[in-house]
C-alpha cells in the first residue's frame, strides 16, 4: 500500500488558558482514513514545537483528506479542549518531494497557525511540486492546489 510521511512541525500563536494568565499544555493529532496519531504534550507553550512528530500512513485513496487538531490539556478529571482544526487533501503531492503547509487553525480564538510537512513516499505524480511564490509574486492556483477548506 502507498505510504505518506506526515510531520507536524509546530503550532504558533495559540491563546493562553481561559484565565488569560498561564500558557496551555498543548498537543496535536493527525487522522487519515480512520488512523490517528498524536504528538507529545508541550508544557506551557503558546508556540508549541514537535521535532519528533513524524509518522507514516498507509494510503488507500490518494485523494484522501488529513484532519489535524490542536488541543490543550486541562487535567485527567476535566479532560482536553480543542484550540482548532485544519484539513489538507493529498491531491497534488509530488512523489518523494516534501511539501510544507502552514494553515490557520479553524475555530481558534487567535490567528494560530499549524505547520506540517507532507511527503508522498511512493504514490502521487512524478512531477515536481510547485515552487512557493516569493514575496514579490502572488500565489498561483498551483500553490494552493492541496489546501482544503478548514473544518
Amino acid at each position: 500500500m502507498p505510504l505518506l510521511e506526515v510531520r507536524i512541525v509546530d503550532a504558533l500563536g495559540l491563546p493562553k488558558n481561559k484565565t488569560g494568565i498561564t500558557h496551555p499544555d498543548v498537543y496535536a493529532t493527525v487522522t487519515l482514513e480512520g488512523v490517528t496519531h498524536a504528538t507529545t504534550v508541550c508544557r506551557q507553550k503558546t508556540d508549541a514545537q514537535w521535532p519528533d512528530a513524524v509518522w507514516e500512513f498507509a494510503v488507500a485513496d490518494p485523494t484522501s483528506v488529513l484532519t489535524f487538531s490542536v488541543r490543550g490539556v486541562y487535567s485527567p478529571r476535566v479532560g482536553d479542549f480543542l484550540f482548532g482544526t485544519a484539513t489538507l487533501c493529498l491531491a497534488g503531492l509530488a512523489r518523494g518531494v516534501p511539501r510544507e503547509f502552514c494553515d490557520l487553525l479553524s475555530g481558534c480564538v487567535t490567528p494560530a497557525r499549524l505547520r506540517v510537512v507532507l511527503t508522498a513516499i511512493d504514490f502521487a505524480t512524478n512531477d515536481p511540486a510547485p515552487v512557493a511564490a516569493t514575496e514579490n509574486e502572488a500565489p498561483t492556483a498551483a500553490d494552493k492546489s492541496c489546501r482544503c477548506v478548514a473544518s
